[in-house]
């Protein structure tokens, strides 16, 4: 089990980040609308990684994909990214 934490510059303005910890429930309430991008521990680089999408995500959608990850990370959001896009039509 890894720990599951929010990459940095992948949240929305005033949007809550959370570091959980091995072995630890974590809850979170997200409280506003856009893209979360989050992490597991040291398994980041192999690309354990996720986005979550509360409401709308063209709030902070363009600066979060701007954001640099390790290149198997950087491909599976990409692939998130591609989803998100093609949900909303765009």
């Amino acid at each position: 089990a890894y720990a599951s934490r929010v990459i940095a510059g992948m949240t929305p303005e005033g949007g809550q980040g959370w570091w959980g910890q091995v072995g630890e429930d974590l809850e979170i309430t997200f409280t506003e609308p856009g893209v979360y991008g989050h992490k597991c521990g040291g398994a980041y680089a192999l690309g354990l990684v996720g986005l979550v999408v509360v409401d709308d995500p063209s709030v902070n959608l363009q600066a979060a994909r701007g954001v640099q990850h390790p290149p198997r990370a950087a491909s599976v959001l990409d692939s998130l990214f591609s989803m998100v896009e093609a949900s909303r039509g765009s």
